[in-house]
């Protein structure tokens, strides 16, 4: 007889983050407009991250492993807490504790209740590192500093942390909370650094932050759109 799983569902909204407390201990934060699926079992604790971001901190039981499938991907962790955020393009992991296993796994991989497939090798990701999974390169490590840490996890205390960021690349960020469209009108612009923190909450206020560090005019055009120029 199979075992006994129960299946839970949990989302978020743009611009929305929500903290959950599963029942073997284990906490897990969801970022802006996330789907997870959880189903755990007396043999295995599986999540699924259907899309967007989140951060885990696993409980620990050698008995259970925590399996999280996301795209192409199967991160394996017994204690630890980390970050899985799924882009159109790869699967991204940061360990902020502990260590992990990732793994490219095959279709069949998420069906069986028990521990992925050995058919591709893991790759071992620990404290202060990082990974990703592509379909075409399958799973690597990925070299990142104490800044690039921050930055990925930051969103869990309620700000978005830029270190030397091109502005294209924190409205990017700052578009993951937001219905609003947010376009820059100036090439020059779109390539200018910027280093700051900024409190996420509605766009007005994130971008008041950006126009304060930069030197920027944000002009709301319609309900919808935004418009950033320099000053």
């Amino acid at each position: 007889a199979r075992p006994v799983t129960e299946t839970e569902y949990y989302s978020t909204k743009i611009g929305e983050t929500r903290e959950l407390a599963f029942s073997d201990g284990s906490h897990v934060t969801l970022n802006t407009n996330t789907i997870l699926e959880q189903e755990f079992s007396k043999r295995t604790r599986k999540i699924r991250l259907v899309s967007g971001e989140a951060i885990f901190d696993v409980a620990h039981d050698e008995k259970r492993p925590f399996l999280v499938y996301a795209s192409d991907g199967v991160i394996r962790a017994v204690g630890t807490r980390f970050s899985v955020r799924v882009q159109p393009d790869a699967v991204k992991v940061t360990v902020s504790e502990g260590l992990v296993a990732l793994r490219q796994r095959s279709p069949v991989s998420e069906k069986a209740d028990s521990a992925p497939p050995e058919e591709a090798p893991a790759v071992m990701i620990g404290k202060g590192e990082a990974g990703e999974i592509e379909r075409e390169k399958g799973a690597v490590k990925e070299e990142i500093t104490d800044r690039d840490l921050t930055e990925r996890m930051s969103w869990a205390q309620g700000q978005l942390v830029f270190y030397d960021q091109a502005l294209s690349d924190v409205i990017g960020e700052v578009a993951r909370y937001t219905t609003t469209e947010i376009q820059i009108d100036d090439p020059v612009l779109r390539s200018r650094k910027i280093t700051g923190i900024l409190q996420i909450g509605d766009v007005d206020r994130m971008l008041e932050g950006i126009e304060g560090s930069l030197g920027v005019t944000a002009r709301r055009v319609s309900p919808d759109l935004v418009v950033l120029s320099a000053s």
